[in-house]
């Protein structure tokens, strides 16, 4: 009995160090997407080719405009 409530622990911290990395892996390709779509410099700030509201939108809607990805 002791050997398989071992076996079940053992199987346990496996599953949710799985779970821990694949919630790492995740948090990172979000940090990363958000980072790209960020302006980079402060002369890329306004100039259209980031996400920018409508300022005649009433419902607020939101427009993307020339997206740029930048890899680093």
């Amino acid at each position: 009995m002791k050997h398989i409530i071992n076996k079940i622990s053992l199987e346990e911290k496996a599953l949710q160090d799985t779970m821990l990395q694949s919630f790492k892996l995740r948090l990172s390709l979000l940090l990363n997407q958000i980072h790209h779509a960020l302006p980079q410099t402060d002369s890329e700030v306004g100039q259209g080719n980031h996400p920018t509201r409508d300022a005649g939108d009433s419902d607020l809607s939101w427009r993307s405009g020339t997206a740029s990805m930048q890899f680093q």
